[in-house]
């Protein structure tokens, strides 16, 4: 069983769950990690083993992150990046790693730290013409520009992100960026146009199964309200 498949394996099934159960989330991304360090160089090569114990890492530290252990995210992520050094270098996962990072430095309320990560994330996503992520990096630089006093310029960000989102093809990633829009438009005294907003959403909302995003609808409409 220590193999890497089994390692990937288990890491998306703790990103599965990590809008249902961050127990079972964290439980995921710690086996992941067990795995992960039980590889060993054979079949896999010595890049790939580095490659997995990084994402293993940086799975537990997202997953503790969620929960509020700040602290231990901060050891996992940066043992995820001392991996990083000896892995194959791709540049989706250094990217990966970083943004992570970034989100830690959020809920650290260290903004500044955070922007700069997500400034180097945006880079490579644009060398790699992943739109798709960098729209997903977009939000969450805006999410930082808001919570650091900036509602507006966050808003600005989020129109160019929203450029790049396709909804029909990503329905819950264009509703983040509306909810995300409607957030900012209230921070910076617009309510009645996060109203407007949030009237033409509503049908996208109720349509949706997940429970953290219906949550984060009402608690948006009590905002605007």
């Amino acid at each position: 069983f220590w193999i890497s498949e089994l390692c990937n394996a288990v890491i998306n099934r703790s990103h599965e769950a990590r809008f249902t159960n961050m127990t079972v989330m964290r439980q995921q991304a710690q086996l992941a990690v067990l795995v992960s360090e039980s590889l060993s160089a054979e079949p896999q090569a010595p890049g790939e083993i580095a490659d997995c114990r990084a994402r293993a890492w940086v799975a537990l530290g997202n997953a503790l992150r969620v929960s509020g252990d700040l602290n231990g995210a901060e050891g996992a992520l940066l043992t995820a990046q001392s991996h990083l050094k000896g892995g194959s270098r791709h540049r989706s996962l250094y990217a990966h790693t970083l943004s992570q990072l970034a989100s830690l430095r959020l809920d650290q309320r260290r903004f500044e730290d955070a922007l700069a990560l997500i400034e180097q994330v945006i880079q490579v996503w644009r060398e790699l013409g992943n739109d798709r992520e960098l729209a997903r990096t977009l939000i969450k630089q805006a999410i930082v520009t808001g919570e650091a006093g900036k509602p507006r310029a966050a808003v600005q960000i989020l129109k160019s992100a929203g450029k790049l989102v396709d909804s029909s093809s990503e329905p819950k990633l264009a509703l983040i960026l509306m909810q995300s829009i409607i957030r900012f438009y209230i921070d910076g005294g617009q309510s009645e146009v996060a109203l407007r907003l949030y009237v033409e959403a509503r049908p996208l909302y109720e349509q949706e199964s997940d429970p953290l995003i219906r949550i984060k609808a009402l608690w948006l409409e009590g905002q605007i309200m």
